[in-house]
């Protein structure tokens, strides 16, 4: 007689909920579900109450910070994520925050001091100074965040809750506070409230009380070798901004003020929906380096896994939204904001793509690639930045948002193609052989 007992096996599902990724992906979207119908309310009601001239002010300030939150942190968030895992011991650690927010702050304070007699000897027009005031701690928060050091420490779910507390909050003020004909950049100064309390959560989050010093001028030094490390990221970040970012300024400059109004609810209402998919590259940016670990063709089939099943979700996606666009965006903004309907399908189409090139994009930097997405970077950006000076002048926001779209497939194409043919002269190694026969 067998008196041994049998300790049943764990379910599929149960294994499948105890994944950290899955874990966390269903905390994220849970969290991010609540967020985006929170700023979905506030998004609507501001844009209403400002109208698209004076939400193109705001949407040039922003576009106007950009390249300058760029030089505080010259996209060396991968970077700073590989040093920090790659350290063993807690002192290691600890002391290369202290190096980053160091470096961060003192960079922030002198673009500050150097904007500040810029801005006073510019000639705006009295409608600007609101959100020209609203900019300088907007700048500071936004270049000043937590969020690296919290993906290095696994905790993106801690990213997900201060952008919803962050949302939670602009919204509660723009409808308390928000009535139409509010003057030009009180969205800005909303958002330097919330931006300043979800930051501050970051941090409480990311520092987990311990005795974490955030400055100490003599550690300024060190950042030298960290940034000479990086440098080719330096140069991916300027070629991110212009096919990214640019564009926004540039339909200000080229075509209208008020087109940057209508072109800013689009890109307000892709962010919010790529809230939900946005995070997936740096939420298996850990994974990548794990799997990297294992051998390149490990790394890529994980990759090709979760490009194949996107890929299926970006086509249903896109096609509803050129579908619903016109008729939905009629009724929730109005007929001031409808040119922005078919910019909002190609924007989304772009972000859906953009998240399947940032899956590619973290892939080679967990290689240490960093050149060769500096170069792929760098064609999209000369295709972006010349197709944009063509056809903004003629088609604002549209021919914007179709640049967007192509440029992102263009770097699609790109980084495929150059991930094949890298792995066709690397032999697989056994553990490679045998961890990819064992896969699902």
């Amino acid at each position: 007689m067998n008196n041994s007992i049998s300790i049943p096996q764990e379910s599929r599902l149960a294994k499948f909920l105890r994944n950290r990724t899955i874990s966390h992906s269903l905390q994220i979207n849970a969290l991010r579900a609540v967020s985006l119908s929170i700023g979905f309310v506030g998004s609507i009601w501001s844009s209403r109450c400002l109208g698209p001239d004076k939400l193109g002010i705001s949407g040039m300030i922003i576009g106007t910070i950009a390249p300058l939150v760029l030089l505080v942190n010259l996209n060396q968030r991968a970077h700073y994520i590989r040093l920090y895992r790659g350290h063993a011991t807690e002192e290691e650690k600890e002391n290369l925050v202290t190096v980053i927010s160091t470096f961060r702050i003192a960079v922030s304070v002198a673009v500050m001091l150097i904007a500040v007699p810029v801005l006073m000897l510019g000639h705006f027009s009295p409608q600007w100074y609101l959100a020209l005031f609203a900019a300088i701690p907007y700048f500071f928060l936004s270049a000043n965040v937590a969020d690296w050091l919290l993906q290095s420490q696994d905790n993106i779910p801690a990213i997900t809750r201060s952008l919803t507390l962050q949302a939670f909050i602009a919204t509660s003020l723009y409808v308390l506070l928000f009535r139409p004909g509010v003057p030009a950049g009180s969205d800005l100064v909303v958002q330097c409230v919330a931006l300043t309390i979800a930051t501050a959560y970051g941090w409480y989050a990311a520092v987990n009380h311990r005795k974490l010093r955030l400055f100490r001028w003599e550690k300024l030094r060190e950042i030298i070798p960290i940034l000479a490390e990086g440098r080719w990221l330096i140069a991916n970040g300027i070629s991110i901004y212009i096919y990214t970012s640019l564009e926004v300024p540039l339909v200000g400059w080229l075509y209208s003020l008020n087109e940057v109004g209508i072109y800013r609810t689009s890109m307000v209402l892709v962010g919010g929906v790529g809230a939900f998919i946005g995070y997936l590259p740096i939420l298996l940016y850990p994974r990548m380096l794990e799997w990297k670990q294992v051998g390149p063709h490990f790394l890529w089939q994980n990759q090709r896994r979760v490009l194949t099943y996107f890929a299926l979700f970006t086509l249903c996606l896109s096609f509803f939204a050129f579908l619903l666009a016109p008729l939905v965006y009629h009724y929730i903004y109005g007929p001031s904001f409808a040119r922005g309907a078919y910019p909002f399908a190609f924007l989304l189409s772009a972000k859906m793509m953009a998240v399947m090139n940032g899956i590619m994009d973290w892939g080679m930097l967990a290689q240490r690639k960093d050149r060769a997405v500096f170069y792929i970077m760098s064609y999209v950006a000369i295709f972006s930045l010349a197709a944009n000076l063509i056809f903004i002048p003629h088609f604002g926001a549209m021919g914007a948002s179709i640049i967007n779209l192509s440029s992102e497939t263009l770097m699609a194409i790109l980084f495929f193609t150059s991930n094949v043919r890298a792995l066709k002269d690397v032999p697989m190694t056994e553990s490679e052989i045998s961890r990819l026969k064992s896969s699902p």
